[in-house]
């Protein structure tokens, strides 16, 4: 299943390809969206019939981030907008199918975890049918150290199991560079407009690359003097460069290398999830088990 924001990005890509202009399918976009995105592209349409640009209608809404940048190059340098719409959902699609795929995995992974290492709790209300004293200091004592072992043993497992790999932002660089040589855009307009509209910790980098560009350096060599963190880029810019490929091919396999890379990492980090919880399982709810289920059983026999 598409992502509500695919889907309306694809719905917009139908409205151009019919013939509509941008201004004329920013109106007609919400008779096309369904779900919780609708109420946003409503109010799209609404600031467009009071005479706002497209990309001032955006401002505000989680569509801003992702048709800003599509919207500004559309209209000052004829970008296909429909074929840039399409390939912005084909993305958004990519990662969400990836991110459901580890919310899945990682879920599971703690969900067993809790249950295994909650199982002590469940001692607590039982207490009282062994007969055994448990307002007496022993008892207590029992009882305040079961549960404290019990759920610092919750949070230890929780924090063993990985969470999700955050989206790669050289990666997304490289995709939104190679969407917009896809769609009809030179690589040094595109890769000047990235950086004048970039935000985040890449942005810093992409400007200071932009700088060593205006000195007179290529592109290539401007990123990777900026930063080592966009060395990527300017390696798969090299490589197309050096063989002739497309500048565009080269930077989606690098961002599918990268991509990929972070979700071996994450299954790794599954994988060894299981055999780390032995700690916390022997240290804390062996224990936990031990002086909240046995124990006062234990020290019933041992009273008559």
């Amino acid at each position: 299943m598409s992502p509500p924001l695919a889907e309306a990005i694809r719905a917009l890509a139908t409205l151009l390809r019919g013939g509509l202009t941008l201004h004329q399918a920013l109106v007609a976009w919400a008779d096309e969206v369904e779900g919780e995105v609708r109420a946003e592209v409503m109010g799209v349409g609404r600031r467009v019939r009071l005479g706002h640009s497209p990309q001032a209608s955006l401002s505000g809404t989680t569509l801003e981030p992702l048709l800003r940048l599509g919207f500004a190059l559309h209209l000052s340098a004829g970008l296909d907008l429909a074929a840039w719409l399409d390939r912005t959902a084909d993305h958004l699609e990519h990662r969400d199918d990836l991110t459901r795929a580890a919310r899945a995995a990682s879920s599971g992974a703690t969900l067993s975890g809790r249950m295994v290492a909650g199982l002590p709790l469940l001692f607590v209300p039982l207490a009282p049918l062994a007969r055994a004293p448990l307002a007496d200091p022993a008892g207590l004592a029992m009882g305040v150290i079961g549960i404290g072992l019990a759920i610092v043993g919750l949070r230890w497992i929780g924090r063993l199991v990985p969470k999700p790999p955050e989206e790669d932002e050289v990666a997304a660089l490289c995709v939104t560079v190679a969407t917009l040589l896809r769609s009809g855009i030179g690589l040094p307009q595109a890769l000047d407009v990235v950086a004048s509209t970039a935000s985040g910790p890449v942005a810093a980098a992409l400007a200071d690359a932009r700088s060593l560009v205006r000195l007179g350096l290529a592109w290539s060599a401007a990123l990777a003097a900026a930063d080592p963190s966009l060395a990527p880029v300017a390696a798969a810019l090299t490589r197309a460069q050096r063989f002739g490929t497309k500048v565009a091919a080269s930077l989606e396999a690098a961002a599918a290398a990268r991509t990929a890379e972070a979700r071996r990492d994450f299954e790794r980090r599954m994988k060894k999830a299981p055999v780390m919880m032995v700690v916390p399982l022997t240290c804390c709810i062996l224990p936990a088990y031990g002086l909240l289920g046995v124990g006062p059983f234990l020290r019933s026999m041992s009273l008559g």
